[in-house]
């Protein structure tokens, strides 16, 4: 795993420069520094450090200059600002860190002229990197969203009742079991049951949810408002930060019910 892998290189670099690793360990999994989301590994990182709780002379081990941001090289110094004006060292680890790897930066690395080039060219070749990889991330899920259209069945996530036919390239019911499960959540919402209750009368019966644990209310109506019971398919695209449905393919998935609960 990545963090196993970053912890090493933390282990080896404070042996190496007789340092004592912290157990403090910021991390945004899953969070790219290249979007605007809220990193709350990073937030707190910089909470740590004005607080004190990371006191001046301390290290951040990073593993390479995208870790901070991916977003230019303005934007990358506005942060190592943040950090190395509070007397925090920043050090470069590991394999990731490539042409920085062993590069030490300090509160004087801000007015040195060697330290400003390579860090801008660093920040510059990783904002130029996250530009072509979110194009081919782009670029794919557009190519996906066509194929959907021509009703191509293609790999995704999909609801816990459907699987995906590797072999008959189409989607079909993942059991029985798992049919007749939704089937019976229908039934008792036309029932006049609300998501509470339902989710009471699973739990009651020991029914495991889709990832193993009890069912809460807040499943239940996602179970119920979800267009592939119906058999269609809403399409989503990343705008602004936000997930915007961009199109609805009808009879894509195999129905539960004729009429949307």
């Amino acid at each position: 795993m990545s963090v196993e892998r970053q912890l090493e290189a933390g282990r080896k670099y404070c042996e190496e420069n007789s340092l004592t690793l912290s157990n403090e360990n910021f991390c945004d999994l899953g969070i790219s520094a290249y979007k605007n989301k809220k990193r709350d590994g990073f937030d707190d990182m910089i909470e740590a450090i004005n607080s004190g709780r990371i006191p001046e002379g301390s290290y951040i081990l990073i593993e390479a200059i995208d870790r901070l941001s991916r977003k230019g090289i303005q934007e990358t110094q506005k942060i190592l600002s943040q950090i190395l004006e509070k007397g925090i060292n920043i050090a470069f680890v590991g394999d990731d860190a490539k042409t920085l790897s062993g590069v030490v930066l300090t509160e004087d690395s801000l007015n040195r002229l060697d330290s400003i080039i390579t860090i801008a060219l660093a920040a510059e070749l990783a904002y130029k990197e996250s530009l072509r990889k979110a194009k081919l991330i782009k670029d794919a899920k557009a190519r996906a969203r066509e194929k959907a259209k021509q009703g191509t069945a293609l790999p995704k996530n999909l609801p816990f009742w459907l699987k995906y036919d590797n072999e008959h390239k189409k989607y079909d019911f993942k059991s029985d079991d798992d049919k007749n499960l939704i089937k019976e959540i229908i039934e008792l919402r036309q029932q006049g049951m609300g998501a509470r209750l339902i989710a009471k009368i699973l739990n009651d019966r020991k029914i495991s949810s889709p990832k193993g644990k009890g069912w809460s209310h807040t499943t239940i109506r996602k179970v119920l408002s979800n267009p592939a019971l119906c058999g269609d398919y809403k399409m989503y695209q990343y705008i602004d930060d936000k997930f915007v449905p961009v199109d609805l393919i009808s009879n894509y998935f195999p129905k539960v019910v004729v009429t949307q609960i």
